[in-house]
């Protein structure tokens, strides 16, 4: 309003008012250019301050700008490049700078293209990760408008960050793993579990955080053993083991622990973490497995094994304390028989109620094992030092054992008596091994048993005697199939005085004890085992005899019958072996009869009837030998595909002044004829016991009235003189 002049004017007012309008104007007009002044000065120092931060920002920043010329594609050129960019991409500010981005070598921003044309049309800024072809670097690029057409970016290198982060993920993925997984303060005070931990232990993270582990503590440890876990975690800040601890329903289990310090930076311990996982099952295993290889799986008495190994500690204690160890070798009597007529289960509570009044009347240093089948043995160490007062402590004990051992048994809610034999052996200091003690104690049984059982019989000198000289008979053996020391002779079988076979009979042919007969090394190599090789040599030499009589008009119709034993006959390939004898000497298999004992039939008589059915398919024959001395189940006989039966000698030797032995020769000879059979009898060894023989309709016979056992050459000439 001040401005405006009112007519009429006055030309002084109008001067004066011109005045202060024009210096008003001038005023305002100087207003604005220092208000410009200081907007570009304060833009400038703005500009000092980005270019600084632009240069020095150990991000990578860039300038840039879309470009569209008439007539070409798209593109963006790069206005300005820090060093931190330049270093990323390993080139200098004459390679970046003002070029476009396609003609810039070394770098992918083809990569980038779409990300900068989003934020400069869409305005928004954005960002994308990415890895350099061939490369393991990984980068994160953000872009933004600066203002129309013009943009920045800013790249990082976050390799690292990205490896921590895999690493966090995959420490968080193994915390949640099967193991257990605890977490504590230097203190041991627990910080955090895992839900595995929750799961095996039964608690709630809720209930134990904030605790020590004193809560999971089983009584199975002594104070001393955690206070070696505590020595180890001081010094080499670890500790793995096994342990055992406390569940939440009070159940006692084992684990495999690991406790492993968490270092700071500079070497203080922050943390302690633990893993572990339940072994209850893998111990269970081995329990099993343990018991299995150790202890007697009827009765739960230790096994040889461990017997043997718990003998060789006692050896150790008593020669170091200058005490007797006593061992008691007990074997039953009749027990076969028991299982045979009462049946295995009666046999199997039997052997059970045994080995209970065994460990019931030992003392507690005592060791009660089972050998196998029906032999048991107890230890008992810690005598006397003195040899008449330990004699004196098992000579008590073992009238002990038998009293106890001797009361009624209850088999089926039956009572039954059976009586055993006990061989005792005492030692002290002994230079022997263990298997010799053992055999000490077995000869002691043995002569228990040869005494008329029921009884006890102690180790002495006469006995060392013996067990020397089975031992050196045994190694003699060993050495004798090792060198070829044996020869077989040949009984003739006679029907009219005209012999149709022979019975091939083992004989040792010892270069210093002369000619030995079977009776003497066969129980022996039963024993040892040696008796499958054995019976290998005798069948291959008698098949080796058939094949050269086989060339011989005069003998080529004779039979051979060999002796097996059970435990050749029960080898996996004997057949194999009797069929695979048989076609490499070309034999016909009728002229093979083998010869088998009762004893065969106590065990697996179906495993014993498919053996020899499937030879007999093939033609060999067998015999019965020894019948009517054993088993002699005839429910049995018919089932076995037999040929003959032998009538044991025992029973021919008394046939014309024993009424028993002749009749049970007659039922022998009816029985065979009844089913089929051929019969033959031996031991045969006057006239008046084969015509009695002959008249019950046994018309086949050996023994010493025609002839005794004869090497290849002797029987060839016997028999020839029977062929005239």
């Amino acid at each position: 309003m001040t401005d405006y002049i009112l007519k009429p004017i006055a030309q002084e007012e109008l001067i004066v008012r011109i005045a202060v309008l024009l210096e008003n104007r001038h005023l305002l007009l100087e207003n604005q250019n220092q208000r410009q002044r200081l907007h570009d000065e304060e833009l400038l120092r703005r500009d000092s301050k980005f270019e600084s931060l632009f240069a020095h920002s150990i991000e990578g920043m860039v300038v840039g700008e879309w470009i569209n010329d008439q007539g070409s594609d798209k593109d963006y050129r790069i206005l300005k490049a820090n060093a931190a960019f330049l270093h990323h991409v390993q080139l200098s500010q004459n390679q970046v700078c003002g070029k476009l981005t396609r003609d810039i070598a070394g770098w992918p921003f083809h990569e980038l293209t779409g990300l900068f044309d989003q934020v400069v049309t869409e305005g928004i800024p954005r960002k994308i990760e990415f890895s350099v072809s061939g490369g393991s670097a990984v980068y994160q690029v953000r872009a933004f408008v600066l203002q129309e057409l013009s943009f920045a970016f800013v790249i990082e290198n976050i390799t690292q960050r990205k490896i921590e982060e895999d690493e966090l993920r995959i420490a968080a993925a193994a915390f949640e793993s099967q193991e257990g997984i605890i977490v504590m303060d230097p203190k041991g005070v627990i910080q955090r579990v895992n839900r595995s931990f929750c799961r095996i232990t039964g608690f709630t993270a809720h209930e134990v955080v904030g605790l020590t582990l004193e809560f999971m503590k089983s009584d199975r440890h002594a104070p001393l053993f955690y206070r070696r876990i505590l020595r180890a975690l001081h010094r080499r800040h670890m500790w793995q083991g096994e342990i055992w601890v406390r569940y939440k329903n009070a159940v006692h289990a084992p684990l495999v622990v690991e406790i492993t310090a968490v270092q700071g930076k500079h070497g203080e311990v922050s943390h302690y973490l633990m893993l572990f996982h339940d072994i209850s099952e893998r111990k269970e295993s081995e329990d099993k497995i343990y018991a299995l290889a150790f202890f007697d799986q009827l009765t739960g008495l230790p096994n040889r094994i461990l017997f043997q190994d718990r003998l060789q500690e006692a050896m150790l204690v008593g020669a170091a304390q200058k005490t007797h160890t006593g061992l008691f070798l007990i074997d039953l009597d009749h027990f076969r028989t028991l299982n045979d007529t009462l049946g295995h289960g009666a046999g199997d509570q039997l052997l059970k109620q045994m080995a209970e009044r065994l460990v019931a009347c030992a003392g507690e240093t005592h060791v009660v094992a089972r050998l196998g089948g029906d032999e048991f043995i107890v230890m008992m160490p810690d005598l006397s030092p003195h040899a008449e007062e330990a004699g004196e402590q098992v000579r008590k004990q073992a009238r002990v054992l038998q009293t106890v051992l001797s009361q009624p048994y209850v088999l089926d809610a039956q009572a039954h008596h059976f009586t055993s034999s006990m061989g005792v052996t005492l030692f002290k200091d002994v230079p022997t091994g263990i298997e010799a003690l053992l055999k000490q104690a077995e000869l002691a049984m043995y002569k228990a048993k040869a005494e008329g059982r029921h009884g006890i019989s102690y180790f002495d000198d006469a006995m060392e005697v013996e067990l020397n000289r089975r031992v050196a008979m045994e190694h003699a053996l060993q050495q004798a199939l090792q060198d070829g020391q044996f020869v077989l002779h040949y009984q003739a079988q006679l029907e009219a005085f005209q012999v149709i076979g022979v019975e091939a009979l083992i004989r040792w042919q010892h270069p210093e004890w002369g000619l030995v007969g079977p009776a003497t090394f066969i129980p022996l190599a039963e024993e040892t085992g040696l008796i499958v090789p054995l019976g290998h040599w005798v069948m291959m030499t008698a098949c080796q005899q058939l094949q050269q009589w086989s060339q011989d008009s005069r003998f080529k119709h004779l039979t051979v019958a060999v002796n097996v034993s059970a435990r050749q006959f029960h080898q996996p390939d004997f057949v194999d072996s009797v069929l695979g004898l048989l076609q490499k000497f070309m034999i016909a298999p009728g002229r093979l009869k083998l010869e088998l004992t009762e004893s065969l039939l106590v065990h697996d008589v179906a495993s014993v009837i498919t053996t020899m059915t499937t030879l007999k398919q093939q033609g060999v024959n067998f015999s019965l030998d020894d019948f009517g001395t054993g088993y002699s189940s005839l429910s049995y006989l018919k089932r076995l595909p037999l040929h003959q039966l032998k009538i044991d000698q025992s029973f021919v030797r008394d046939i014309m002044v024993d009424a028993n032995d002749a009749a049970i020769a007659k039922t022998i000879i009816a029985l065979a004829q009844s089913l089929g059979l051929d019969v033959i009898a031996e031991g045969v060894e006057t006239r008046e016991q084969q015509e009695f023989l002959r008249q019950w309709g046994c018309y086949r016979c050996q023994g010493f009235y025609f002839s005794r056992a004869l090497p290849q050459a002797e029987f060839e000439s016997y028999a020839k003189t029977l062929m005239v």
